[in-house]
Formats: C-alpha cells, structure tokens, sequence
C-alpha cells in the first residue's frame, strides 16, 4: 500500500479519499491509520472524484501496532488518534481488509496476485 506520493510516482494517481489532500502539489508523503472505526467508515464513503473509474470504491485496512514498530511513523495532527506511516506499508504487515461485499473477490485476487509478484522478485 502507498501513499499518494508514492503512488504518483508510479503513475498511478488517487482519486479516492479527502479532495483536499488530492490538489496538486499537495501529495501527502503517508499513509494515515486511526482506531475510530466510525471515523475510518466514514472515509471510506467518500466518494471517488468524478476521473475515477468503476473500479473505485472504499476499504478499510487492518493493522497490527506490533507489526509497524519497524516502519517510520508519526503521530498525524487531527482531531482524532491518527498514526502516519511514511511511504509504504508492506503487505505482510495487513492483518485485514474490509470491502463492500460485491467486491470481496476482486479485493482477494488483487492481494493474492500481489503477493505471487511480491515472492518472483
């Protein structure tokens, strides 16, 4: 999973997610986390801007706080308990995805296909 500078230098931009952390020249450098499940729902709700394509839609990813003790965090600045991961987070350190229903295949697929490229190289 990268974070949206990150992802843009793959060529691969966001189009999901708080606009305002969308704008040009404003490409966030971390991946953000935080406890509230009701504040993590929420977001992921919003809904994809209109260059999206169909595939867009909202999960939720699952960590482990012993699991990121090997990555560069920080605690974000925000109205709620927010930790951002710098860069990258590696698949290995997942523990679980929530998806719309009607998406869980394609979801499964994309992190088994991941994980088969991720054990070639």
């Amino acid at each position: 999973m990268l974070s949206e500078n990150e992802s843009y230098k793959k060529n691969n931009p966001v189009l999901t997610g708080e606009e305002w952390s969308r704008r040009d020249g404003v490409r966030r450098d971390f991946i953000s986390f935080t406890d509230q499940i009701d504040r993590a729902l929420k977001y992921s709700l919003i809904s994809p801007s209109e260059n999206s394509s169909l595939e867009s839609f909202g999960i939720i990813i699952g960590i482990s706080s012993e699991d990121i003790r090997d990555l560069k965090t920080f605690n974000v600045e925000s109205d709620i308990p927010e930790l951002g991961i710098i860069g990258m987070l590696p698949i290995d350190k997942i523990k679980t995805i929530f998806a719309p229903n009607d998406r869980i295949d394609f979801v499964s697929k994309m992190i088994e296909n991941t994980r088969n490229a991720s054990r070639i190289t």
